[in-house]
C-alpha cells in the first residue's frame, strides 16, 4: 500500500537587506573573490623562495626520492627522467631537493647537474648586524649553531617564511632572520683554500697515534701511498687513518701538488658490474654511488684492504681492494675471504625461466624470472672475484627443470647451493625477506645468509624458516632458498626492479656465505 509523504510546513522568512547592507555584502564578496583569485594564482605560480645555482636533472626512467641520504631510508616518492628540481643541499653522494611540499634525497649519481643560468638576483645574503646567530631550523626555538657577520656574503639555498637557509661552507647550512640580513645579487666567492697531500717516501711508514714516537703505532703506510694532510705540528703531520686523527713523521713523506699528481697516481680498475662505492672502509658503511666495469679512479690512499679513491665529483670514498684490478700499487686482497672462498664450489640457482616466468608483479608486470637472474649474475661475480668456483644454473633465460638444477650441484659436488627467487601472497600488505631450509644442517647456512642480507637490502625480517622445496628437499649440499620480495607488495615489488636493491641483496647473500665458510 501506497503511503502519501508526511510534509511539514514550514514558514520562511525574507530578509531584504537595506542600501547600506547590501553595499557590505558586495565589498565582503569582492573581498572573497580577490581572496580566492590570490590563493589560485599561487598555487599555480612557480616557487620563487626556493633559491639554487644547481639544478639536477633524471637521468633514469624512475629515481625514487627518499627521506635521508642513503638507500637505507625510505621511499618517498619518484621522480621521471627529464625533470629538473633545484639542489638544496649535498651530502654523502646525496642531493636534497624539495617535491611540493615536501623535501626529499636522491642519489648524486642518478642525475645530472648543471648550474642554473636563472634567477641569479638576490641569491647571496649577509649580516645586517656585526654578530648574527645561526640556527638549525627556521625560528629562534632552534638552537644556535653560529654566528655569520657583516663583512661576508653567503649563498641562500632555501627560504622558509622569514628566514633563510645559507651556505656556510660545504657541506654545513644553517637558518638566519632575513629581516636581519641584507641581499646582493652578487654571488659568493668560492673559497681558494687549497689541500695539502704528501707521498710517503720509505718503504712502510708508521702511523701513531699522536706526534711523537712515544703515541702508539696504530697502522702503517707504503711507499708510495699519497694522503691528505690537516696539519703540520712539531714535524709530524696530521691526517686521517681507519677513520681517526693520526700521525705520520714529516721527514719520510714528501708534498706533492695533488692537481699536477692525480694524472700520474695509481688507479682502480672497476671489474664488476654494479660496484659500490662507500663512505668508509666497511661493507657496513653507507654505499654513496654504484660504478661499472670498465670505469677507472685515481687511488690516494689505502686503509687496509680498501681504496681511497676520488670520484669525478672530486668527492673521496672507499673501494674494497679484493674485486677491483690495479696499476701503480700493490694490490689489496682480502685474505679473510680468499682463504674462506678459494677452491669452494659454489652453485647460484636463478628460479625459474624460459617459458616458466615465476611469480608476475601486481603493479607492474614484474617477471620473477627477470629479476631472479639480475641478483644471481650479481652474486656470481661477487663471488668469482674472491676465488670461488661458481656454477649456474642458468645464465640467461631459458628453462631449467628442478630435477637439472639439484643434479648440477650433486654432479659438481658443490659446498653450497642458492637458489634466488621472489614471492607472492594474497594479501597486498605483506612484504620482507624470507629464507628457507629443508635439513637442520642447513639452517645455520640459511640463519647467516639472512642476517647479512637484512644488514644490506633494509628489508622486513620474515625470519628463516623450514621450507619443502624440490631443490632442497633432494639436494645432498649444503642448500637454501631465498625469497627476497613479495611481487604482489607495492613497495616490494619496486624494490625488486631496482638494481640498487638488486645489488644490496646479492652484497648480503656474498657476506652471508663469506660469514657461514669462515666460521667453519
Amino acid at each position: 500500500m501506497k503511503q502519501e509523504s508526511k510534509v511539514n510546513k514550514t514558514k520562511i522568512f525574507v530578509h531584504t537587506p537595506s542600501r547600506k547592507e547590501g553595499r557590505a555584502l558586495k565589498r565582503r564578496f569582492l573581498f572573497n573573490l580577490l581572496l580566492v583569485q590570490f590563493v589560485i594564482f599561487s598555487a599555480i605560480m612557480p616557487q620563487q623562495n626556493v633559491y639554487s645555482s644547481t639544478i639536477a636533472t633524471v637521468k633514469g626512467n624512475i629515481i625514487n626520492v627518499r627521506k635521508g641520504p642513503g638507500l637505507e631510508y625510505d621511499i618517498l616518492a619518484q621522480i621521471k627522467q627529464g625533470e629538473k628540481y633545484p639542489v638544496l643541499e649535498e651530502k654523502y653522494g646525496w642531493d636534497k631537493i624539495k617535491i611540493g611540499n615536501y623535501y626529499g634525497w636522491v642519489a648524486d649519481w642518478l642525475v645530472e647537474k648543471n648550474v642554473s643560468e636563472t634567477n641569479k638576483s638576490e641569491q647571496t645574503v649577509k649580516a645586517a648586524i656585526q654578530n648574527l646567530n645561526v640556527r638549525s631550523g627556521p625560528s629562534t626555538s632552534f638552537p644556535i649553531i653560529g654566528q655569520i657577520h657583516n663583512d661576508k656574503y653567503y649563498l641562500i639555498v632555501d627560504q622558509e617564511g622569514d628566514w633563510l637557509k645559507i651556505q656556510l661552507k660545504p657541506g654545513q647550512q644553517g637558518w638566519v632572520a632575513k629581516w636581519l640580513t641584507k641581499q646582493s645579487n652578487t654571488p659568493p666567492s668560492k673559497e681558494t683554500s687549497k689541500k695539502e697531500f704528501v707521498k710517503i717516501q720509505s718503504n712502510r711508514l708508521n702511523v701513531r697515534s699522536g706526534p711523537s714516537t712515544t703515541y702508539s703505532v696504530i697502522g702503517q703506510l707504503l711507499k708510495g701511498d699519497q694522503i691528505e694532510v690537516f696539519e703540520i705540528k712539531n714535524g709530524w703531520y696530521r691526517i686521517r687513518y681507519n677513520n681517526q686523527d693520526s700521525w705520520i713523521a714529516s721527514q719520510y713523506a714528501s708534498k706533492v701538488d695533488h692537481n699536477e699528481e692525480m694524472t700520474n697516481l695509481p688507479k682502480v680498475f672497476i671489474t664488476l658490474p654494479g660496484t659500490n662505492i662507500r663512505k668508509e672502509p666497511t661493507t657496513y658503511s653507507p654505499i654513496i654511488a654504484v660504478v661499472q666495469k670498465g670505469e677507472q679512479f685515481p687511488i690516494i690512499g689505502t686503509e687496509g684492504d680498501w681504496y681511497l679513491i676520488q670520484l669525478p665529483s672530486g668527492q673521496k670514498a672507499y673501494v674494497a681492494g679484493w674485486i677491483v684490478s690495479v696499476t701503480g700499487i700493490e694490490k689489496k686482497i682480502k685474505h679473510g675471504i680468499e682463504n674462506a672462498l678459494a677452491g669452494r664450489t659454489i652453485v647460484v640457482d636463478a628460479g625459474h625461466g624460459g617459458y616458466d616466468s615465476g611469480s608476475i608483479g601486481t603493479y607492474f608486470n614484474t617477471k620473477e624470472k627477470d629479476v631472479n637472474l639480475a641478483v644471481a649474475k650479481l652474486l656470481q661475480k661477487k663471488l668469482e672475484a674472491s676465488g670461488a668456483n661458481v656454477i649456474m644454473t642458468r645464465d640467461s633465460d631459458y628453462k631449467v627443470s628442478l630435477e637439472q638444477r639439484t643434479y648440477l650441484a650433486i654432479k659438481n659436488q658443490a659446498d653450497a647451493f642458492i637458489s634466488i627467487h621472489h614471492n607472492t601472497i594474497s594479501n597486498p600488505q605483506i612484504k620482507g625477506t624470507i629464507t628457507y631450509y629443508y635439513k637442520n644442517i642447513d639452517q645455520k647456512l640459511a640463519q647467516t645468509v639472512h642476517r647479512e642480507l637484512l644488514k644490506q637490502n633494509k628489508q622486513i625480517d620474515l625470519n628463516p624458516r623450514f621450507g619443502n622445496f624440490f631443490v632442497l628437499r633432494e639436494n645432498p649440499i649444503r642448500s637454501i632458498l631465498v625469497e627476497l620480495t613479495f611481487l604482489t607488495n607495492y613497495e616490494d615489488e619496486l624494490q625488486a626492479r631496482s638494481p640498487i636493491f638488486q645489488e644490496r641483496s646479492a652484497e648480503g647473500i656474498f657476506q652471508g656465505v663469506i660469514k657461514y665458510f669462515q666460521d667453519k
